[in-house]
């Protein structure tokens, strides 16, 4: 509770768990939600079973690619993990460039000067300013 940003973060949490919530998929939408709007990132959200039901039960790689074509995509960004899943060569043949995001650590002041990295956003949050925040999540490489 000595975290410069503690309270906020904290009753941000406390809103999201306090949410009438049915599952765990509900639970996540509602928490990226909840923290892109304190973060100020101005994003729209469409989650997949709603908006694209014409992909469901299709592989988790040509769902991808069918989203991407009924979106008019031509690039595609995944998380870093997604390396494991995707291959950019499927996407190619789909007239799809994939990368995939690897985000650069940016040390940030903890408690004592033994920064710990990739603990979680609510960390993050715990120390960080919503602004300064932004600023990490402009700084990463495509790969």
């Amino acid at each position: 509770n000595r975290a410069p940003f503690y309270e906020n973060t904290v009753n941000l949490i406390d809103t999201i768990f306090k949410e009438e919530i049915k599952s765990i998929s509900e639970l996540c939408i509602f928490a990226v939600v909840a923290i892109s709007e304190y973060l100020k990132l101005n994003k729209n959200f469409l989650v997949s079973s709603d908006s694209f039901p014409s992909t469901k039960g299709l592989e988790k790689s040509k769902r991808l690619i069918e989203i991407c074509k009924e979106l008019k995509a031509e690039v595609y960004i995944n998380s870093i993990g997604g390396k494991k899943l995707y291959t950019k060569e499927a996407f190619k043949e789909n007239n799809i460039e994939l990368n995939f995001l690897a985000p650069q650590t940016t040390p940030y002041k903890q408690f004592n000067d033994n920064f710990v990295p990739g603990l979680s956003i609510i960390d993050v949050m715990m120390f960080n300013s919503p602004e300064e925040i932004r600023r990490m999540l402009n700084q990463y490489d495509l790969v």
